[in-house]
């Protein structure tokens, strides 16, 4: 998480597959924490579900 002013951003780094190509390695994401994005939080299993497309 980091703070962007009006609202938290969710930062993302793809974990690497163990035989992926270190060069097709998926970018960061940055996800606004806010409603719009958030479906649910669940801390108990420590897992964070988004509605956030590939293409955004």
């Amino acid at each position: 998480m980091m703070s962007n002013g009006p609202q938290s951003i969710l930062r993302i780094t793809p974990a690497a597959a163990v035989d992926a190509d270190p060069a097709v390695v998926a970018p960061e994401r940055l996800i606004p924490f806010v409603d719009q994005f958030i479906v649910k939080v669940d801390k108990e299993a420590k897992k964070i579900t988004v509605d956030w497309g590939l293409d955004y």
